[in-house]
């Protein structure tokens, strides 16, 4: 039994194998056309009467077998991948949590470690960039634990900017966002395209006192399930949004061990972090070469 917003398809006769409709319905373009003939402003739907002409080429019955069971392989293959990734990030989540119990006896107030906790400029940035301006850095540029360099925004030059000029090996984290749990998300600044970078007011520098600390260190502590409950404790709301202040920052408490143990950590979840990033290469290799032979066969 299934609910009135759900269509049942199968196929009328003989011309069309089983096994190769869910991909038909799967496809790009049979999606683009149930867009496309859809209705209503609030919840638009679409109807069978407009389904229903929706044209492809359809193969011979052979033909159509064997293409079916491509596109079943590609898709255990691509189930296999999407369960290897869920046990990689299970396996790198377990892998934290044990070092931060081992290591909870090293534990020190991160504001002893930095030798600066600075918020960016509120200066109001553009959205498109004038000759001589400079890249702005803000909440949607610090996202999955990296610095992304897209959907920028530009300030005119300044003497002021020197102050907010982001370097190698400073850790960027959000200190407010309308969502909590974005609140604390956290990324290492360690390389650039542009020769200078600024950051906004949404975001706060961290930046190591001493050797003692390694950014990328600091930033998997960050990201950890044990310092994201501490940071959550911190966050304070205020006319709809959470913010997180310099204050609760400095008084975040994380394992602090010795360099060589902090580089073993951080490449050993390097490692980790390679094989998820090879899981989906290869998930996103598989899926277009479905989706290739798919909109070959309904362009025929």
């Amino acid at each position: 039994m299934v609910s009135g917003d759900i269509y049942v398809l199968a196929p009328k006769n003989d011309c069309l194998l089983p096994e190769l409709l869910p991909f038909l319905c799967m496809s790009e373009r049979f999606f683009e056309f149930a867009v496309e003939t859809s209705a209503g402003s609030l919840s638009p739907r679409t109807n069978w009467s407009h389904l229903a002409r929706f044209e492809f080429s359809l193969p011979p019955l052979d033909q159509q077998r064997c293409i079916a069971e491509i596109l079943w392989t590609v898709d255990e293959g691509l189930q296999r991948l999407l369960e290897m990734r869920s046990c990689l990030t299970l396996q790198r989540g377990a892998f934290v949590s044990e070092f931060i119990k081992a290591t909870a006896k090293a534990c020190a107030s991160l504001g002893d470690h930095l030798e600066m906790v600075q918020y960016g400029t509120s200066r109001r940035a553009a959205l498109e960039a004038k000759p001589g301006s400079l890249p702005v850095l803000r909440i949607p540029n610090v996202i999955s634990g990296s610095i992304d360099f897209g959907n920028l925004a530009w300030l005119e030059p300044s003497e002021e900017n020197k102050r907010y000029e982001v370097t190698r090996d400073d850790v960027l984290i959000v200190r407010t966002n309308g969502n909590p749990d974005y609140v604390g998300r956290s990324a290492v600044f360690d390389s650039s395209a542009y020769e200078q970078c600024l950051f906004a007011s949404y975001l706060i520098r961290l930046r190591c006192r001493d050797s003692q600390l390694l950014p990328k260190f600091l930033h998997e502590m960050l990201e950890s399930s044990h310092v994201r409950r501490d940071i959550r404790k911190q966050v304070k709301s205020s006319a709809g949004n959470y913010n997180l202040n310099t204050q609760g920052i400095r008084g975040l408490r994380i394992p602090v061990p010795s360099v060589t143990v902090q580089e073993a950590f951080v490449e050993q979840l390097d490692s980790l972090g390679d094989a998820i990033a090879a899981a989906d290469d290869h998930s996103g290799a598989l899926r277009e070469m479905g989706s290739f032979l798919l909109n070959s066969i309904l362009e025929g």
